[in-house]
């Protein structure tokens, strides 16, 4: 079975450009066995022929995008907790739950809370607007089967050093130079979260590489990070993480890679997708 894996634009990035789909998103087409057949750069909109072509699309959904929270959630059928979830949340959010789609982990994680025999269970939450529109914009070009996953569940963090990855959306020129960037970042195997950073609009990429760099600071200001850049900009960001923190030599950057990501696939989630009505998206 094949798959297209493509890494989405953030909505507040999607909202500023006058077509978002043409804006440059990066993606890999992979076998049934997890090799990558193809990758590269493309608008969504150029790429109708292979997402009708593939059996299913998987779209990495901006990390800014989605919210992950931890909820303690007293032993209760599947059914009852996907009508539990808006009350269990409601007092974490910011937003109105009824405007989101809110679901959970299909298993607890590791732990128990205090609360006795109820299960700490991973949940997230995206606007329900967005999700409907990205979910719609796939089917119209002939996706079979799509499933929407936080980007930052697919980063798979060490017991002492979060990991974190940087994706670059270009323009609507092709110009990944001068676009935006959604940075993942994933504490542990249970906590992450996401920002959305402005390229400079002169292409200053050592300005973007320094406040990528101290975002990160500011986020995790002790714990060592490990940050996965594309290929061209490693030498770049290693050199400003250097600089920065001469005498910590704490945040490592490696090159980005697609196989990364599939491999984090198999432990990643919840589908986001799945708290969509598919019918009523498709109409």
């Amino acid at each position: 079975m094949s798959t297209l894996y493509i890494r989405v634009p953030s909505k507040s990035v999607a909202d500023q450009a006058s077509h978002w789909i043409a804006l440059a998103c990066p993606y890999a087409v992979a076998s049934a066995t997890g090799a990558i057949e193809r990758e590269g750069y493309a608008a969504i909109s150029t790429l109708s022929a292979t997402i009708s072509g593939v059996q299913r699309v998987v779209i990495l959904l901006a990390a800014s995008d989605v919210t992950m929270l931890q909820v303690s959630v007293p032993p209760m059928s599947p059914a009852r907790l996907r009508a539990a979830l808006p009350h269990l949340v409601e007092e974490q959010l910011i937003t109105d739950p009824g405007e989101c789609v809110i679901v959970s982990a299909g298993r607890p994680v590791t732990g128990k809370p205090e609360s006795g025999n109820a299960d700490l269970r991973t949940v997230a939450v995206i606007q329900r607007g967005w999700l409907q529109i990205l979910l719609q914009t796939f089917s119209s070009y002939g996706a079979r089967h799509v499933q929407a996953i936080p980007s930052q569940s697919c980063l798979r963090p060490d017991a002492d050093t979060a990991t974190a990855a940087l994706t670059i959306f270009g323009t609507e020129s092709g110009d990944v130079a001068s676009g935006a960037l959604d940075l993942a970042l994933q504490f542990s195997a249970r906590e992450g979260l996401g920002l959305c950073l402005a390229l400079d609009p002169d292409g200053d990429s050592d300005r973007a590489a320094k406040d990528v760099i101290e975002a990160l600071c500011a986020v995790m200001p002790m714990a060592p990070v490990t940050l996965y850049v594309p290929h061209e900009m490693v030498s770049q960001y290693q050199q400003t993480a250097d600089l920065l923190l001469p005498l910590e030599q704490r945040i490592t950057v490696y090159p980005d890679q697609w196989a990364n990501w599939i491999a984090g696939m198999r432990n990643a989630g919840p589908d986001l997708a799945t708290g969509i009505d598919r019918s009523a998206s498709a109409a």
